[in-house]
C-alpha cells in the first residue's frame, strides 16, 4: 500500500527489476508522448530575450484554443546551448527546435 500522500503509480518499495520495468511503464503511460510537448527554454539567456513571457503566451493562446494542459502541456525546458539564438522553443521531436520565437 502506498504511503500517505505518494502517488498511486509509485509502490512503497522496489522488490526486483520487474517491479522497476512496471514502474517505468506505468509513469511512461501516465504521461503524454513527447511528440505533443511544446517546450519553452528557461535559462537565463533565452530568459533575457523574453522566454517568460514566450511561456505565458505559448499557455494562454493554448488555453484560449481550448487545448487541454495534458494533452498538448507547455513546459519549461533546458538550455539547447543556442544562448545567442534564444528563445528557443521545441514542439514535439526532443532533437528539433525554433530559435529566435517571439510571441508576435
Amino acid at each position: 500500500m502506498p504511503s500517505r500522500g505518494a502517488s498511486p503509480l509509485v509502490p512503497r518499495r522496489l522488490r526486483s527489476e520487474a517491479d522497476l520495468a512496471l514502474l517505468a511503464l506505468r509513469l511512461r503511460a501516465s504521461r503524454p508522448p513527447s511528440s505533443s510537448v511544446i517546450r519553452v527554454c528557461g535559462e537565463t539567456p533565452c530568459r533575457a530575450k523574453g522566454s517568460l513571457g514566450l511561456l505565458g503566451s505559448l499557455r494562454k493562446t493554448c488555453h484560449d484554443l481550448g487545448v487541454d494542459p495534458k494533452s498538448r502541456p507547455v513546459r519549461m525546458s533546458g538550455c539547447r546551448g543556442l544562448c545567442a539564438r534564444g528563445p528557443i522553443v521545441g514542439i514535439g521531436d526532443p532533437e528539433a527546435f525554433h530559435m529566435d520565437v517571439t510571441s508576435k
